[in-house]
């Protein structure tokens, strides 16, 4: 395969980007687009077509200069802003936790929760652990447990300790039983729809002043292992007896408990009865030893119930910092979402290019460390901001320019053909860099014919006679031109001239040769 590459030369879909803000601002308010010449910068040759060394109308504004030299300083500064963020943190005691449910494979909002979580880990040369949040059977499997696992690892974050909710049920029954003694939670077999209803009007439920000795009975025939599958106590569910009036509707008596008879992707059918997440999260933070829980601020109202929690059975006062969640344009985050879209093949898989999953962002070309430095850059923030991908590319290109191989390649799918009339053996093949940076990358073979692919593009203002650069091989000049019946140009004839040396203010064209065995068509 990789033999078969260097042989040849390819018509592919490729993008022009502007390294420098600076370059791409002194070009735009220059004189540079007075003319009309280069409309555009979706145009693959619209970098090349610009001699900068020598254009005496462009000029590197201040800010260029000034970015270079605060270059150090910006780098000095770059993650000042973790200092002093987690409070009552000390160092070599912090303990932070990854808590994914396997419900999905990771996405990019996902990442971000495991990197300042292990960063903060790192600052205060503390633990991070993870702990699977498998309660829900009806969404989880192994695959997406497996899948999370490996993708950890792709991006190279470590853990130092692995657990499943699921490890601790014993622990959160005895912790619900004690709440049930005290009546501070009651079992409800009130209907689903009528409890939604309920709550949402700030109504009690009929349930809600059954005595705690009455709520004990139904209690523990709800966590007997052999519960008929057809028992009226499956009905009930375990809710927190809080406030069914409160402003914040998540502490409207929430529930706590739940059936489920899908069998669990661990447990089989070992277990029916599943804690809720907003009752298992505290007791499981304060029994692993975390210090920091960190959540986005999305679940901010949810926060209130962790409290309620932990008050009720005095657990102590864990440390929650919230950050801003991971918000980028016309994206999908919910990976409710993502996985109907994947379900209902609107996508090839979780792994799509498309998708914002960490596997599909990979397939684009991205890399792991530009993930990474982009979710350093912005830091433990808690301002929301809806972000560009733009971002995320700019520091990929950083990243991989240094060592990235340059093809050649003709955006259009009819490219215009080009004929060279003097062209002879001679001519054929030369040896150019891979990178014209960096020669340590080493050379190819630049394949050349006596036919060529050039892209409409650049074609279209050509006039018989003119002078015309073809990109790394040198200049020419047309001699005649073939149109359509729109005026179209369809067929361009050039006589190469390698005696012209002169590449000042002329048109550049980039191209492929067009022999069979010579292109790849993407």
């Amino acid at each position: 395969m990789k033999i078969s590459l260097l042989q040849k030369t390819f018509n592919a879909s490729l993008s022009v980007f502007v390294k420098s803000n600076s370059l791409f601002n002194s070009l735009k308010f220059s004189n540079f687009f007075t003319k009309n010449k280069h409309k555009s910068l979706i145009s693959n040759n619209f970098l090349k077509s610009i001699n900068i060394k020598n254009h005496s109308k462009i000029k590197m504004v201040e800010t260029e200069k000034k970015g270079k030299e605060n270059k150090n300083e910006k780098d000095k500064n770059k993650f000042a802003v973790w200092e002093g963020i987690l409070k009552n943190a000390e160092m070599g005691k912090v303990v932070t936790r990854f808590p994914p449910e396997p419900s999905g494979y990771l996405h990019i909002g996902h990442i971000k929760a495991v990197i300042l979580n292990r960063h903060f880990a790192d600052i205060y040369q503390g633990k991070m652990l993870i702990r699977f949040d498998d309660t829900n059977p009806e969404k989880e499997s192994s695959e997406f447990a497996d899948c999370i696992i490996e993708d950890l690892n792709t991006v190279g974050i470590k853990h130092d300790d692995l657990s499943y909710s699921t490890d601790f049920f014993e622990l959160c029954e005895k912790h619900m039983t004690k709440l049930i003694e005290e009546g501070k939670c009651y079992c409800d077999n009130t209907p689903v729809d009528k409890t939604r209803e309920e709550r949402d009007k700030g109504i009690p439920s009929q349930c809600r002043d059954v005595s705690p000795e009455e709520n004990m009975k139904i209690w523990l025939q709800m966590i007997d292992k052999n519960i008929a599958s057809d028992s009226p106590i499956k009905k009930y569910c375990v809710r927190g007896k809080i406030d069914y009036k409160n402003k914040n509707k998540c502490l409207r008596d929430p529930v706590f408990y739940r059936f489920c008879e899908k069998p669990h992707h661990r447990l089989g059918d070992s277990y029916k009865l599943f804690p809720m997440y907003d009752f298992s999260t505290a007791i499981l933070d304060h029994k692993t030893g975390v210090t920091h829980m960190l959540r986005t601020n999305e679940y901010a109202d949810r926060i209130p119930m962790y409290r309620w929690v932990e008050e009720a059975l005095g657990l102590g006062t864990m440390n929650i910092f919230e950050y801003s969640r991971m918000n980028l344009v016309f994206t999908v985050l919910s990976k409710r979402k993502l996985k109907w879209l994947v379900e209902n093949q609107k996508v090839d898989g979780w792994d799509d290019p498309r998708l914002p999953t960490l596997r599909g962002i990979l397939r684009r070309g991205v890399r792991i460390e530009s993930i990474k430095n982009l979710i350093l850059e912005i830091g433990p923030t808690t301002n929301s901001n809806l972000m560009q991908w733009d971002k995320l590319y700019s520091i990929n290109r950083d990243i991989i320019d240094p060592t990235a191989k340059r093809l050649f390649g003709v955006n259009s799918k009819s490219p215009v053909l080009v004929e060279i009339e003097n062209f002879d053996n001679s001519m054929a093949n030369t040896i150019v860099d891979w990178h014209p940076k960096n020669k340590e990358i080493g050379q190819r073979t630049q394949i050349r014919s006596n036919k060529l692919f050039m892209e409409p593009e650049d074609a279209k203002d050509l006039v018989d006679d003119m002078k015309l650069t073809l990109y790394k091989w040198g200049n020419s000049r047309v001699t005649k031109l073939d149109r359509n019946e729109n005026g179209e140009i369809t067929k361009v004839y050039l006589k190469v001239t390698p005696e012209d040396l002169d590449f000042k203010k002329t048109k550049v064209a980039h191209w492929v040769s067009a022999n069979e065995g010579d292109v790849s068509f993407f």
